[in-house]
């Protein structure tokens, strides 16, 4: 299998090591083959000001380029996931709720206008997804502000921010799912991942809703290092 990994930083930063590396590394020893992106992101002194879709075209392209790619890395293209934190964690859902299965023509929705590639006709449909205190919604009183201003700017549309709350994108085909959190999370409000999880089951679809009582925030694969 392989895995793409969305490190958080609330569409601002990115956590690379915590939510990335070290993520991949633990992966390898099961044999999967991991990818972290390091995708583009909001506004920040000195940055360009990536906000949506940049954020999920980067992921979208992420998928298809290691899924066009999985002969190279020995891996099997019907076992492409992604797996993302936090912030990352929306990024992840918004690649397992808003896909296409290939378009030649590159018109696709991770389109880059002037670039034209084969990748374009590979799926951008994640196989499985795996998401860690992620951030989900955008539109109500438990979306984390600081995602929300990020991705979507100073004065987004009502119509897009419902687009991006990803439990109301959820399908019957949307991808399985295994979801982790703590009930006390202070930075991203546990009921994202409570209202996605019943989203996937309200759908029939497969997936893992597994809640801690207490931890903080970020702390990737709670190894035992801050507590």
């Amino acid at each position: 299998a392989a895995l793409v990994i969305c490190p958080g930083g609330g569409y601002s930063h990115l956590s690379p090591i915590r939510e990335g590396r070290n993520v991949a590394i633990k992966f390898n020893g099961y044999g999967v083959a991991c990818f972290v992106l390091r995708y583009r992101y909001g506004v920040v002194a000195g940055n360009a000001p990536y906000q949506h879709p940049i954020e999920m075209w980067d992921g979208q392209r992420a998928v298809r380029w290691v899924r066009f790619n999985a002969a190279k890395y020995g891996v099997d293209p019907k076992r492409v996931g992604i797996m993302g934190f936090s912030a990352g964690g929306h990024l992840a859902s918004t690649v397992a709720t808003h896909y296409d299965v290939g378009n030649p023509a590159s018109t696709s929705i991770d389109y880059y206008p002037g670039v034209t590639d084969s990748i374009d006709a590979v799926s951008c449909k994640p196989d499985f997804q795996i998401l860690g205190y992620p951030v989900i919604n955008m539109d109500t009183t438990f979306a984390h502000a600081g995602s929300v201003l990020s991705l979507l700017g100073t004065s987004p549309s009502t119509a897009l921010k419902t687009l991006m709350s990803n439990e109301k994108q959820v399908t019957s085909s949307t991808s399985p799912a295994f979801v982790f959190q703590t009930l006390d999370d202070a930075t991203v409000p546990v009921k994202n991942s409570q209202v996605y999880s019943d989203s996937l089951q309200k759908k029939g679809v497969s997936r893992k809703l597994l809640l801690y009582p207490s931890g903080t925030h970020g702390f990737g694969l709670a190894d035992g290092a801050d507590g």
